[in-house]
This record gives C-alpha cells, sequence and structure tokens, in this order.
C-alpha cells in the first residue's frame, strides 16, 4: 500500500519524538549530542546504540540496526509499515486519511473474510487476532452477570480490585468443555489460529493439532480466571489460567493450579515477563525491577503501587530474561519464598549472575508468606521496602549459603566435596571468561571464606573447566573498511581492478549520499570541470544498492522537493528496503566520524566523492575502448577510430585528475 498521495508518513514522524519512543523500551543515557542505550537488536555488552535527538533517527555502530521511528517500531515490535503507521498515529492522536481504493490513504481497505482472508495474513497477525479475540471473550464472560459471578466472588475473596482487573484485563473461562469453541464457530472465526495459539483442540486429536472445524474442539482453559500474558505494548500473546474451585466438569486437568498457553512464535516463556507491558517506566525510573513468583503476586504489588514488579512464568530467571531488563534497570531483586522451593530456585540465580548482565539480589520472604499476604498486614509497606532495599546481591547470597554448608559438613572430606561442587558450579558458569574486574571481585569473596590464595582459586577453578571461553570482542564503532580515521576527507580510487577499488568507490558513493541528504543544494552545484553535478553523476554510475537510494534522491531534487534523512528513511522502511536503508545510515555515520563537526568541509568532500566516482567511470569506459581495441579487426580505419577514442579518453581522465581537485586537510 503506497501512502504518497497524502501526507500521513510525514504528519506521524514529525509528531513522533523517536527519544521518547526508544526509551520506553530501552534506559537511554546522554552522550556527547546524542543519548546511548543497549542495543535490543543483539546481545549488547555494553551500550552500542546511539539516538539522536537532532536527527530522529537512531543506529547501532555495533549490529548496524538503525533507522526511524517507523524502522524501530517494524523491527522491535515486529510489526508491518501499515502497523507501525496506525500504532505511532494512536500515540501521537493523529487520525489517518480514510483508504480508498485506488486512492493512498493510510487506512487499509475492508478484510477479505473466510479461509481466503485468513491465509493471506502472516501467522503472527493471525495468532495476534485470534488471542486478542479471544481476551475479549475471556473478559465478557467475566462481566456476564450470571456466568461470571463465580470468577467476580472469587476475584473479590483474594482482595483483587476492579482497578486491578481493568488494567491486567483478567478475564474467566467459564464452566463448560467448548464454550470458546462454540463461539469461534458461531463467529467464523480463524479456528486454526485458535488451535495454534492452545485456546482449542479437536476431540480425541493431539493437544496441538491445528484445528480447522471449532465445532467439533473443545476448550483447553476451563473453569479458570485468566490473567492475558503481554507484550511489550500491551497486545495478548498467551493466556494464564488459575483454577476455581466448585467446577462441574470431570476435568482431569484440576489439578494444575496454573496452566499456561503452549509457546508459538509470539509467546516464548524463557524471554517473556508478565506484566513488563506495565512495569517498563516504573523500572526505568526506578532503574530496578523486582521480579516475584506468579500473577497475583505481581497484581498485589501492583495495587499498592508497587509498580516495577513483573513476574517469570513458570521458570527460573534467565539470560533472556536478564537480556531484556537490563535495557531498562541496573539491578534485578529476585523475591523468593522461603520454603526448599524457593531457596533452591535462589540458589540458580547464579547462572545469570556469571554473565555479568545486571546486578542481581535476593531477598527472601518471611516464611508462610507472599508478597500479598505481606503487604495486606500492618506495616506491610514498610517491610516490604526493608526487605528489597537490604536484599543482598547473589553472590553475598550464595557464599552465605556456602558458609552455611561447610560449617554443616562437619568432617574435612565434607567440607572439600562442598568446596569442588561450588567451585565447579563457578567453573561451569564461566568465571574464567568473565570480565577481570567482575572475576576478581568474585574471586576474592570465594578466597576469603575458602582461607585460600586467590590465585589458587582461579588455578582450581580452570582445573575444573578445562575449556576456556574466549567472549566476542565488541568494539564501539563498527568497521568501516577504507574509511579514514579522519585525517583525509578524500577517498582515493585504486588504479587496479581488485576489491580495494570497488571499497573506495562505494565510499565515494556513501559519501556522496551522506552530503546530499545533510545539504540538498549541493544538487545543483557546478563542479570545477564546469559541469553541473545533477548532470554529471547519474544514478546508473553507482553500484547496488546505492544505485537505488541515489535514484530516489535524485528523483526528489530534481522535482524541487527538500529531502531530509528521516525522511527518506520513513520511505525506505514502508517499501521495506532494508539494504538501502542500511546504506543510508551508514552514510551519515561515516559522514559524522570525517567531518567532525567541520561543515565547512563538507562542500569539499561532496566535490571530491562526486570527482572520484566520475573518475571510477572515465577509467570504465578507457577499459572498455582499449578491450575494443584490441579485439577490433585489422584495418587503419578501425584503428585510427579506436586511437581517437583513447587519446580522448586520456584527455578527460586528465581533465578529472585528483591533482587537479583543491584538498581540504584536517
Amino acid at each position: 500500500m503506497s501512502f504518497h498521495g497524502n501526507d500521513d508518513k510525514e504528519r506521524v514522524q514529525g509528531a513522533t519524538d523517536i527519544v521518547r519512543l526508544i526509551g520506553e523500551q530501552v534506559q537511554l543515557r546522554p552522550k556527547g549530542r546524542e543519548l546511548a542505550g543497549l542495543c535490543p537488536f543483539h546481545d549488547d555488552k555494553k551500550p552500542s546504540m546511539f539516538v539522536s535527538p537532532a536527527k530522529q533517527i537512531y543506529k547501532c555502530f555495533s549490529c548496524g540496526a538503525g533507522g526511524d521511528c517507523f524502522t524501530f517500531v517494524m523491527e522491535y515490535h515486529k510489526m508491518d509499515f501499515v502497523e507501525s503507521l496506525k500504532y505511532l498515529a494512536d500515540r501521537a492522536g493523529i487520525e489517518l486519511t480514510p483508504w480508498k481504493p485506488g486512492g493512498g490513504g493510510a487506512e487499509q481497505g475492508p478484510s477479505m473474510g473466510g479461509d481466503e482472508g485468513q491465509q493471506r495474513e502472516s501467522p503472527r497477525k493471525r495468532l495476534l487476532a485470534a488471542n486478542d479475540q479471544a481476551m475479549a471473550f475471556y473478559r465478557n464472560l467475566l462481566a456476564d452477570e450470571t456466568l461470571g459471578k463465580p470468577a467476580r466472588d472469587y476475584i473479590a475473596r483474594r482482595g483483587i480490585s476492579g482497578e486491578m482487573v481493568e488494567q491486567f484485563q483478567i478475564g474467566y473461562a467459564p464452566d463448560s468443555w467448548d464454550a470458546l469453541a462454540q463461539c469461534v464457530a458461531a463467529e467464523g472465526w480463524d479456528a486454526p489460529a485458535f488451535g495454534k495459539a492452545g485456546l482449542i483442540a479437536l476431540r480425541g486429536a493431539d493437544a496441538d493439532a491445528i484445528v480447522h472445524d471449532a465445532s467439533t474442539a473443545y476448550d483447553k482453559l476451563r473453569h479458570r480466571l485468566i490473567f492475558p500474558i503481554c507484550d511489550d505494548l500491551g497486545r495478548p500473546i498467551a493466556f494464564g489460567g488459575r483454577v476455581m474451585p466448585g467446577g462441574t466438569l470431570d476435568d482431569p486437568t484440576t489439578d494444575a493450579k496454573y496452566l499456561n498457553s503452549p509457546e508459538s512464535t509470539l509467546f516464548n516463556k524463557s524471554q517473556t515477563l508478565y506484566g513488563l507491558h506495565l512495569a517498563k517506566k516504573p523500572i526505568i525510573d526506578s532503574k530496578r525491577a523486582v521480579i516475584v513468583e506468579g500473577y497475583t503476586d505481581v497484581i498485589a504489588c501492583h495495587q499498592h503501587g508497587l509498580c516495577n514488579v513483573v513476574a517469570a512464568l513458570g521458570t527460573a530467571f534467565t539470560h533472556q530474561h536478564a537480556a531484556k531488563l537490563r535495557r531498562f534497570c541496573e539491578t534485578v531483586v529476585l523475591v523468593f519464598d522461603g520454603d526448599a522451593a524457593g531457596m533452591k530456585a535462589a540458589d540458580r540465580a547464579v547462572e545469570v549472575l556469571m554473565t555479568g548482565e545486571i546486578d542481581v539480589a535476593i531477598a527472601i520472604l518471611p516464611e508462610g508468606q507472599d508478597p500479598d499476604t505481606l503487604l495486606a498486614m500492618e506495616g506491610g509497606m514498610e517491610r516490604w521496602r526493608e526487605l528489597i532495599d537490604n536484599a543482598p546481591d547473589a553472590m553475598s547470597f550464595l557464599l552465605a549459603r556456602l558458609s552455611d554448608d561447610l560449617n554443616a559438613a562437619g568432617t574435612i572430606t565434607g567440607r572439600q566435596a562442598v568446596s569442588t561442587e561450588f567451585l565447579t558450579r563457578l567453573a561451569r558458569h564461566g568465571l574464567v571468561s568473565m570480565s577481570p574486574i567482575r572475576r576478581a571481585l568474585i574471586l576474592g569473596q570465594v578466597a576469603g571464606l575458602l582461607h585460600m590464595q586467590e590465585s589458587a582459586v582461579l588455578e582450581e577453578v580452570k582445573r575444573l573447566a578445562p575449556r576456556v571461553y574466549e567472549g566476542p570482542s565488541q568494539d564501539e564503532y563498527p568497521d568501516y573498511g577504507d574509511v579514514d580515521s579522519g585525517n583525509s576527507l578524500h577517498p582515493e580510487v585504486a588504479d587496479d581492478a581488485s576489491g580495494v577499488t570497488l571499497r573506495a568507490t562505494q565510499l565515494a558513493e556513501r559519501q556522496l549520499i551522506g552530503c546530499l541528504l545533510r545539504q540538498n543544494d549541493l544538487f545543483e552545484y557546478t563542479l570545477p570541470d564546469g559541469t553541473d553535478f545533477c548532470e554529471a553523476v547519474l544514478a546508473g554510475e553507482l553500484s547496488a544498492p546505492y544505485r537505488l537510494v541515489y535514484q530516489m534522491l535524485h528523483d526528489r531534487l530534481a522535482e524541487g522537493k527538500a529531502v531530509t534523512l528521516a525522511g527518506l528513511l520513513g520511505e525506505l522502511a514502508e517499501s521495506r528496503l532494508d539494504a538501502e536503508r542500511a546504506v543510508v545510515i551508514r552514510a551519515d555515520s561515516e559522514l559524522d566520524a570525517l567531518l567532525r563537526d567541520r561543515e565547512d568541509s563538507l562542500r569539499a568532500l561532496f566535490e571530491s566523492a562526486a570527482q572520484a566516482i566520475s573518475k571510477q567511470r572515465l577509467q570504465r569506459e578507457y577499459a572498455a575502448s582499449r578491450q575494443q581495441l584490441s579485439q577490433a579487426p585489422d584495418g587503419a580505419g578501425t584503428l585510427d577510430q579506436a586511437a581517437r577514442a583513447q587519446q580522448l579518453l586520456e584527455q578527460r581522465r586528465a581533465q578529472h585528475s585528483p591533482g587537479r581537485i583543491a584538498r581540504t586537510r584536517s
């Protein structure tokens, strides 16, 4: 769908502050004129992504990701361009132009119904639609005066407020085998998508079977309080169901207190945190995330105003959880019950601690209490804050456990076994390969407890883990190949036909694109040989994918239209021209590195890049003439003609020699 017939893209782009947009997903800190944060598009160990308020773009100097507001939403939230436009328009309160067949409106036309329309949608969209319809179904059932009464009574007994019911979009799966399945059939909804989402299944079929006929299916969640599990945008991607008392069905699943949706293309429980869409801003503001064990624990905390709280979904706190949270905060506090299961879960926190991804602290609840009961007590809020604020870091917690185990072992043999087991865990979780400072801090604590030299502890850990993995190094800035360190603004084109020639030519092409974007009037510039730039360098002379970017620039500038960096990125995002978008981001980044605030050098750089591209074209023409000469049949006329062509090319080549161009050195 094209948006060239209206200004929807420009209006939405102009109303969107990319710093605020990305800051809702990544903790950003000022760094010079830009803001830096951990890139969400790769496993970033240090802030590699920079956001420019002036240019309204972002770029990662490690993985190469970059673009404008549309690109970020498309890549981060897995949307297409139309979805990203609508999402950003809703954020900004902008009404998009109604879509008309053959027109340029932003709204899509009527969706195609039936199986044909469903099959045209992507699997992600189909699952999202099914989950959204299911959530509405469950919420309507909770609100039903008769059918929802048992669930509403249960919610009241648990002390969950109406505000929390709305905020967390709690629903109810009725005391029925097939209420949802019958609704899917009656409404003509996408039954296979409901099957893939794990919401309905065929009777007698495999639990993961794709449902094609909802009228013969049954519900997977029955007589349960429903907790939608949402993505970062608050869209339901899965569901958790808490069994309700007083069911009338002979239901074998009632033994399971909680049931969750199966994993899908939308839902990975090792990466998903319940309530994160509501907790992101409080986590960023407080620089701390608190992880509790269940849905109702999260809801209880939010009900008491503790909104930086989320929950893992039936799994231990994982590396993926840590990688997601470290974009928002510096510290995670894991809250566990004081029973044996809670203590065992706390022990597993060492796996995250060893990565160095984020600081981890462990808080153990008083025996027999959960967050809900603790907060409901008199003075419960103060006790909670004290518990969280004084939570020991994970290593201190583990060393305290080690000390207890050593004291309990009694014998030397027993103490040796406990020590060896602990050091084996440290070895298995990468103590040897972590950063020297972090490793030294841990070794110092362990050595003091075991009454050993730090060097001896390290040697023992190495012995227990003979394979030491070296982590990949990451530079703050990418390797741009032939980009000069700043000593020269002028690319030289090599005379040979090697890869050096191609890289140098492409560098000149990127510089040309970057200069034109930064200063549109260079398009009318007159080169030293008297030719107008707009006629001297044509798109066909550039290599792919630079050719298409330059053609887009050339066409718009030739029409007298202004072209901005953000505007061009938006157009490339709409067309999903990812390679071309990467070219534009790289061109702008290289220009920043080359100019280093010397904007007065921009014109000289532009002139040099244009001359380098022209020279390369002449070299190709000259090479073609030489080849034609060598292959021409004997004959004075042909030889004279070739010789004259060669002489002309030599003259033109001399005219465009880099030695004739004034230099600007840094």
